[in-house]
């Protein structure tokens, strides 16, 4: 099905009908306009520079992390307590982390948008879902991502120290 607006012409003062599917054709061609002078303007080497540094520390946490908790598995006693208290420490941390997204949130992060966007095309006669999707799609996928990988990391610390299968542990993290 088509969806179908009117834009008044500015020229002619007259109205015509649009299309939601031509409005987002010419959204989508302005972003990568966009992209491609903005990417332009970053040479490769910096880029390459950005993923090893970024992969650098991420294998330093991760050695940080696993010297901290050690391999030794616990004892009984140990893990009947984790069994007992660990859901409610995993609770409150899933809790804080959520309301402080909430608060990030709430106070117009982090979904923030290029200049352009803000300055033209949302001042365009096209839907704001149009507009607001693909940042807000980006935000969701990213913050999917590394709370995927963080989450992961944690079930396979845990799997070092408690009983079980380690892929059962990064699963269920």
């Amino acid at each position: 099905m088509r969806r179908v607006g009117s834009v008044r012409d500015a020229a002619f003062g007259r109205v015509r009908r649009t299309d939601a599917r031509d409005d987002a054709e010419a959204l989508g061609a302005l972003r990568r306009a966009r992209r491609v002078r903005r990417l332009g303007e970053t040479s490769w080497s910096d880029a390459a520079y950005r993923v090893y540094t970024t992969a650098l520390v991420a294998v330093v946490v991760v050695i940080q992390a696993t010297s901290m908790v050690g391999d030794e598995p616990l004892s009984a006693a140990s893990t009947d307590e984790v069994a007992r208290v660990g859901a409610r420490w995993i609770g409150l941390v899933a809790a804080i982390v959520i309301a402080s997204a909430l608060r990030t949130a709430g106070r117009g992060g982090p979904l923030a948008l290029e200049a352009p966007d803000v300055h033209h095309v949302l001042r365009a006669p096209i839907a704001r879902r149009l507009v607001l999707r693909a940042p807000a799609d980006r935000v969701l996928v990213r913050t999917l991502v590394w709370g995927g990988l963080a989450s992961a990391l944690a079930g396979d610390l845990a799997a070092q120290r408690l009983p079980g299968a380690a892929l059962a542990w990064v699963a269920s993290g």
